[in-house]
């Protein structure tokens, strides 16, 4: 039995007892490319579209409680002062533009 023929012995008995070899000695090949998941922008076509729709702005501070995200910024210029409005933690609060 020639030293090919052992290898190929050894590597049928080790994985008949679930033991896997691999062959290091394959230097020259190059590895297997990886698969990519392409991108997916049906997720963000809600967000995209709403997005794009550029907010009214107010005149007078909002009291209302909003009914989702995008409604949680509002944009507020009364002649004078410019803010932005932000809904969180069940509050108005809003911070001056300048």
């Amino acid at each position: 039995m020639d030293k090919q023929e052992q290898k190929q012995k050894q590597k049928k008995d080790l994985s008949d007892n679930g033991i896997v070899i691999v062959d290091t000695e394959k230097k020259n090949e190059a590895p297997a490319p990886k698969e990519t998941a392409a991108f997916d922008p049906s997720a963000y076509i809600s967000f995209l579209n709403a997005m794009k729709n550029t907010p009214q702005t107010i005149s007078s501070a909002p009291t209302d409680t909003p009914k989702n995200w995008f409604q949680s910024i509002r944009f507020y210029d009364d002649g004078t002062d410019r803010r932005i409005y932000f809904y969180f933690n069940g509050v108005w609060s809003y911070t001056a533009l300048t």
